[in-house]
């Protein structure tokens, strides 16, 4: 008997050891704030039956929506953590004139990257800053020199007097491999966080019922941890329209526990509409 219930012990504890902890929300206008994220509306957007529709009305100022992470999704301080975005949209891009996607990624208001995506039929190539690092294709870590931004984007873009493209960097280089198509929605980013390395890896991804495909950059610095993610969210030319109907937030980490930080949580602003189960989710992967 005490053979068994000593194995019974170590396959339990090995399940547990193995285990890695994940979960996933999808936020629409009719559920903006679902187990910890939440949808601020900024600037020239607004709700309109089951999407928010940005207008741009000037090329000045701050940004449209910001997405809120509180820090139960802040990355991991102790083993490698994957934050998931996907930004969805009936808007057309094959037959759009003019619609270039800003979007930056910012953590405890003090690191920042970004992208500027042309969901427009120009085919031009993806933007994105600081450079993107290719030493991954080598087989090699990210060039020291590869670093995040420092700084509040939000608070930069709101208070330059510069256009939002070049106020949140988003285009001084181009995603590796470079690419010259037109871009279809999900627009998708993945972050891959790498603490006890200091490195970071980022991936833009096409998969849809027309194209499939992978860009990755690398980055010699860790996105902070324990401290959740902002999202922002605008468009870069005046009167561009875009309809987003849906934030898809996926997270996973090699904890086998929700993040334990010691960050203080960020208190969002109540939702009377009640999520379905396919709008969230949390589990123990084994």
């Amino acid at each position: 008997m005490d053979f068994f219930r000593t194995n019974s012990v170590l396959l339990i504890l090995a399940a547990t050891l193995s285990a890695t902890y994940g979960k996933s929300v999808t936020l629409t206008p009719l559920n903006p704030n679902v187990d910890g994220a939440v949808v601020n509306l900024l600037t020239d957007t607004i709700v309109n039956g089951n999407a928010w529709e940005i207008t741009v009305s000037n090329k000045v100022g701050p940004w449209a929506i910001e997405v809120s992470l509180d820090p139960t999704w802040g990355f991991s301080a102790s083993s490698p953590s994957n934050i998931t975005v996907r930004v969805n949209s009936d808007t057309p891009t094959e037959t759009s004139t003019d619609l270039e996607i800003l979007l930056s990624f910012s953590v405890n208001a003090a690191q920042y990257w970004g992208s500027e995506v042309p969901a427009d039929n120009k085919t031009k190539s993806v933007g994105m800053g600081p450079q993107c690092d290719t030493n991954h294709l080598a087989g090699l870590p990210p060039a020291s020199t590869s670093r995040l931004y420092a700084g509040d984007v939000k608070t930069i873009v709101a208070d330059s007097t510069l256009q939002r493209l070049d106020a949140c960097e988003c285009n001084p280089a181009k995603w590796q491999p470079s690419d010259w198509q037109t871009i279809y929605f999900p627009v998708e980013f993945k972050i891959e966080n790498h603490p006890l390395d200091n490195e970071m890896y980022i991936y833009h991804v096409q998969d849809n019922a027309v194209q499939t495909y992978t860009q990755k950059c690398g980055f010699a610095e860790s996105f902070a941890s324990g401290h959740g993610l902002q999202i922002y969210l605008h468009l870069d030319s005046r009167d561009e329209f875009l309809a987003v109907q849906s934030f898809e937030i996926e997270y996973s980490s090699g904890d086998t526990t929700a993040n334990p930080t010691t960050a203080t949580p960020t208190t969002a602003t109540p939702t009377t509409a009640t999520p379905t189960a396919a709008q969230q989710g949390e589990y123990i992967v084994v």
